[in-house]
């Protein structure tokens, strides 16, 4: 899920990707409240960041790394709550593009 908060523009970058054992962690987590104020004081919100385009990334990237049935609950149940229309359908139409 961290790679897909990433893809889909919520976290930053490596913040997939990055040991959890890594000193580099720690980096991250400062640097992700310095670019929460920042966004702050941009007037930025999530929902400026989370596009429909954000979320077919994120379907993509879900799709790249393999899928999971816990994706198929989550990044409908993410749209929802940033007022994106993406559905399980969407998913699954995904998924048969790629196949081709």
């Amino acid at each position: 899920m961290s790679n897909l908060a990433e893809s889909l523009g919520m976290a930053l970058p490596f913040n997939g990707s990055a040991p959890a054992v890594y000193a580099e962690r720690v980096w991250l987590a400062k640097q992700t409240g310095y670019k929460a104020v920042e966004l702050v004081k941009a007037a930025i919100k999530p929902r400026d960041i989370m596009t429909k385009e954000a979320f077919y990334n994120t379907i993509a990237a879900d799709m790249a790394l393999g899928g999971s049935t816990n994706t198929a609950l989550h990044i409908p149940a993410i749209a929802y709550y940033a007022d994106i229309d993406i559905t399980l359908k969407d998913l699954v139409t995904s998924l048969k593009k790629s196949r081709t």
